[in-house]
């Protein structure tokens, strides 16, 4: 129960560490030389992802990568058959077994493999090898290792959705928010402000403002010194946005060299929220185009890349924010083709 809890209370990015943990606890609990997990991957590779390893037994994680997953073709059908792989004595399988050779170049006297289950399917296996001397494993110690199995693959499947959904919604290379994620973002917020039953909310007073901002010369970094050091200047770039916006503000990559921000809870009078979106986009670009330096190859190269900001600041248009997004882009160019800093649509 220990380690069901610790598993099924992993964060994603604790999950690895806590499947090691498990492993290890595992391991001495049944008296495992190694102890291991391996997950099929698209349907044709076996990949050994996770391993833990008692003193004097040599890993094997490395040399088990890849496999053909008809490379077990037998365990696939005696898990359902059986629902568990149990080899007392590896010296005494057939020689046309196909893993026979593979569990004697590991040195491996006895082993107990049992299958990650997930949607009724499954979707690979916990391992439990002997290496020092022969084991027998009794029915209820294999009815626990089996439970623990199944919540493993769960946890590894649950983080395999959420990192789906995040590529989904954030940018691979800044690791902001992308468009999609903005539009969906502006979709709640015209459905909050008006509320479910069509009538403003109460703190719809407010101004907010769609912040449009584009790169200066930013192809020209991808021309001469390739798309990994333009890569690491958007990076940049898009660390000095979510430092310069407001704590309440939200910034997006949406796409290429374009990014965007929301400023809400501006004022509810109009001059004055204007004034204040304005001093938000000043800021963005004077911050942007503040020299900043990036690795490539060893060498630290320095760059000024320049921006320009289009600015539509909007009251009681929550229903037309794909418009208000195409207004700030306009603006933008207009500011970009005038010289300005940033400029108002």
């Amino acid at each position: 129960m220990e380690i069901v809890n610790d598993l099924l209370g992993a964060r994603p990015d604790d999950l690895d560490r806590a499947i090691q943990a498990a492993l290890e606890k595992l391991g001495v609990f049944t008296e495992s030389d190694r102890t291991y997990v391996f997950r099929i991957r698209d349907g044709v590779a076996l990949d050994n992802t996770h391993e833990w390893c008692a003193e004097n037994t040599e890993p094997a994680i490395d040399k088990l990568q890849d496999l053909p997953v008809d490379i077990a073709a037998d365990w696939w059908t005696l898990f359902d058959n059986e629902g568990v792989v149990d080899i007392p004595d590896v010296g005494a399988l057939s020689d046309r077994r196909p893993e026979k050779s593979i569990l004697e170049d590991q040195g491996i006297k006895s082993l107990l493999a049992v299958p990650m289950m997930m949607h009724g399917e499954i979707a690979g296996f916990m391992g439990y090898d002997s290496v020092h001397a022969h084991r027998h494993f009794l029915t209820g110690e294999i009815d626990l290792l089996r439970t623990v199995a199944n919540v493993v693959a769960f946890t590894l499947d649950k983080r395999d959705l959420e990192r789906q959904a995040r590529r989904a919604l954030y940018d691979s290379v800044t690791q902001m928010p992308n468009r999609h994620s903005l539009h969906m973002a502006l979709a709640r917020s015209g459905a909050a402000e008006t509320g479910d039953n069509g009538e403003r909310d109460r703190d719809a007073d407010r101004h907010a403002a769609v912040i449009f901002v584009d790169l200066n010369h930013f192809k020209e970094i991808n021309d001469n010194y390739g798309h990994a050091v333009g890569d690491r200047v958007l990076t940049r770039i898009g660390e000095r946005i979510n430092g310069l916006q407001r704590p309440d503000d939200a910034g997006y990559r949406y796409g290429g060299d374009e990014f965007v921000v929301i400023a809400r809870d501006l004022d509810s009078t109009g001059d004055k929220a204007r004034e204040e979106a304005g001093v938000i986009a000043r800021r963005l670009v004077d911050g942007i185009s503040q020299p900043m330096t990036v690795s490539n190859d060893r060498r630290e190269l320095t760059f000024r890349v320049g921006a320009s900001a289009g600015v539509v600041v909007t009251h009681n248009e929550y229903q037309g924010w794909d418009a208000l997004l195409r207004r700030a882009d306009q603006a933008m160019y207009q500011a970009k083709a005038s010289g300005e800093p940033y400029g108002f649509g």
